[in-house]
């Protein structure tokens, strides 16, 4: 109590730690322009889009609920945040893809699978991606949108150009221009609040991951959800040309000093 009344008289707040801000100015300058070049989509273009990505669900309730004791404005401080790159990150990992109302079954990532360019062609682009193309491309020409991820170079950019994929721009840190995101985040959500405060003995294993994720997926992917995600893009990406700012961040993140 004589704890919590100190901090409460400080104006300090025990919440959750935020995301670290990954747009750095060079970042910022990279997503304008991604969006000045996606500017002339419209609906019917971004329908003939395929959006894909892949997602994960931490399972590590350490970092599930990490908390910080701080102040108003202080939710971007270097000591408030978490960089999820390091952070200990134990999870299962999942992939799909997107295009109108049209969606592929939700791939679950082999556990061990190293998924750098390699793996990216040989586990997810030639046996997922590729017949969903094909399928999609009967329908008129369609596009390739995604994360500009290490992991979708090298390789991957050779069987793209070798299979004739056309490929739409796009900057990284922007999951705001890469609809995908709007499934997997709510479906994020609502796992961290049903299974987080599991620990020890009782903590969530793998399959019960699997099961619950692919239950979520069948309600979420559903065609009037994608088509008003499509029907938003030409929305987000004005959006950027007019703030030039990403929609996660604040006038209190730290600038890294990158050109």
């Amino acid at each position: 109590m004589a704890v919590h009344g100190g901090v409460e008289r400080a104006w300090v707040q025990i919440l959750s730690t935020r995301k670290k801000p990954a747009l750095t100015p060079r970042a910022k300058k990279v997503r304008h322009a991604m969006a000045q070049g996606n500017q002339h989509r419209g609906f019917n273009e971004w329908e003939r889009v395929i959006a894909c990505d892949e997602f994960r669900i931490d399972t590590n309730p350490a970092v599930l609920n990490e908390r910080v004791l701080r102040r108003p404005g202080e939710e971007y401080h270097p000591d408030c945040v978490h960089d999820e790159r390091f952070s200990g990150r134990e999870g299962v990992s999942f992939w799909g893809a997107f295009c109108g109302e049209h969606h592929t079954p939700l791939l679950e990532i082999p556990l061990g699978v190293k998924m750098d360019s390699a793996g990216y062609v040989t586990e997810i682009l030639e046996p997922h991606l590729w017949p969903f193309y094909v399928m999609t491309e009967r329908y008129g020409e369609v596009a390739l949108l995604e994360d500009n991820a290490p992991g979708h170079m090298k390789f991957a950019t050779k069987w793209r150009i070798r299979n004739g994929i056309n490929t739409v721009a796009h900057s990284p840190a922007s999951p705001d221009l890469n609809y995908s995101e709007n499934i997997w985040s709510p479906a994020k959500a609502d796992f961290t609040r049903q299974f987080c405060l599991r620990t020890g003995p009782s903590r969530v294993q793998r399959w019960e991951v699997v099961e619950w994720a692919h239950e979520r997926y069948d309600q979420i992917a559903n065609p009037e959800l994608l088509i008003k995600l499509v029907e938003s893009m030409p929305r987000r990406i004005q959006a950027v040309i007019d703030v030039e700012v990403h929609t996660y961040c604040t006038e209190t993140m730290v600038d890294d000093g990158s050109p």
